[in-house]
């Protein structure tokens, strides 16, 4: 992007000088013998000529260096979302039978539930409910929100995750 850009203002530069050029006769520039238009325009443009090289490899390096910083930081995001993944999987599978259909309930509420619901549906104690939600919580598998005098329950993971396996 940077090296189009560059060689964009080079051309532009270049035009500018150009019109510059043809607007003005040979005696104007002040020169002593005839020359024709584009050798005064690539005199008058030689020290832009120098500066190419120079400002295309600055183009190239910093092009090179933000892709290789962008390319470090989405090479990290990508192997956290899949050890995430996994993560979730493998937590899944360790779940007794009674975490595995209270989990399965609050997919089925959208992954999102009142823990007090949670309590009628699953015919479970509370505190054998809340001990499950500690669980999953300590897991990451959930988050808590308190809402009066009880909690809502949402699902802090995709649930496309377990139903594939």
């Amino acid at each position: 992007m940077l090296a189009i850009m560059t060689s964009l203002s080079a051309a532009v530069s270049f035009f500018l000088l150009y019109l510059e050029v043809i607007g003005k006769s040979i005696t104007d520039l002040g020169f002593e013998y005839p020359v024709g238009e584009f050798q005064v325009l690539i005199f008058l443009s030689k020290p832009l000529l120098f500066l190419i090289p120079f400002i295309i490899m600055t183009s190239i390096t910093g092009t090179y260096i933000l892709t290789k910083a962008w390319m470090k930081n989405v090479a990290i995001k990508i192997v956290v979302e899949q050890f995430g993944k996994e993560k979730v999987k493998q937590d899944y599978k360790l779940l007794s039978s009674e975490g595995k259909r209270v989990l399965q309930i609050i997919m089925n509420n959208a992954g999102k539930i009142l823990q007090s619901d949670l309590v009628k549906e699953t015919g479970l104690a509370k505190h054998k409910i809340s001990r499950i939600l500690n669980r999953f919580e300590n897991l990451g598998l959930i988050t808590r929100e308190r809402a009066g005098m009880t909690n809502i329950i949402q699902l802090s993971f995709d649930q496309n995750l377990i139903s594939d396996s």
